[in-house]
């Protein structure tokens, strides 16, 4: 386990990073969270994990990988190979075309059990992307935080409803402080009702 937040780590210290932590130490988890990473660094992490297969949790939150830098760990963690199960990328000023980088990883990868994407720029067109996605070609998903997306609204409100009625994995779904109406969450709460041990937060 490999702690590196708050160390205000650039994209020149990366290589040095993936060398010692991912390739010499063989960590099962790496937290990168509140540094100055941008998608040059994502996608020096992405190369290094298509040899690895140990690191299980990998934490970027609060960086600037953007759109280009989920393009990079997503090609990536469409291997086979991707040993990967938790991936963070909340404040990372992705789009909706990091969001369909994403949805397009989705449709292969079954190993990925938790995705944070909290406080992006995803809007409705990428998240109706990623969420039909997850409805219907994924099976492993059981976290997945969408939250503090303030371009997500009511638009998306059938994707949603869609993704909660048929994803069977999924445990956890964080949805607040996006732009949706009281009805779209009243709905929302509805569709997984009778789901056991279902935790959703409009």
């Amino acid at each position: 386990m490999i702690y590196l937040r708050n160390e205000n780590l650039t994209d020149d210290d990366m290589e040095i990073v993936v060398t010692h932590a991912i390739i010499k130490k063989q960590c099962k988890v790496l937290y990168l969270q509140n540094n100055k990473i941008t998608a040059r660094g994502a996608s020096i992490i992405a190369a290094a994990l298509k040899n690895n297969t140990r690191l299980e949790t990998l934490n970027l939150c609060n960086n600037h990988v953007s759109d280009m830098g989920v393009k990079s760990l997503s090609e990536t963690l469409s291997s086979q190979n991707s040993t990967l199960m938790l991936l963070d990328l909340g404040s990372n000023e992705i789009t909706d075309l990091g969001a369909q980088y994403l949805a397009e990883m989705l449709k292969i990868n079954q190993t990925l059990v938790f995705l944070r994407l909290s406080f992006n720029q995803i809007g409705n067109q990428g998240i109706q992307l990623l969420t039909n996605v997850v409805a219907r070609q994924n099976t492993s998903l059981q976290e997945l935080y969408i939250n503090g997306n303030k371009l997500i609204s009511d638009l998306s409100t059938d994707s949603l409803v869609q993704m909660l009625k048929y994803h069977r994995s999924l445990k956890t779904f964080y949805v607040d402080q996006c732009n949706l109406s009281k009805k779209c969450k009243r709905k929302l709460r509805q569709t997984v009702r009778w789901k056991l041990f279902f935790s959703i937060h409009t």
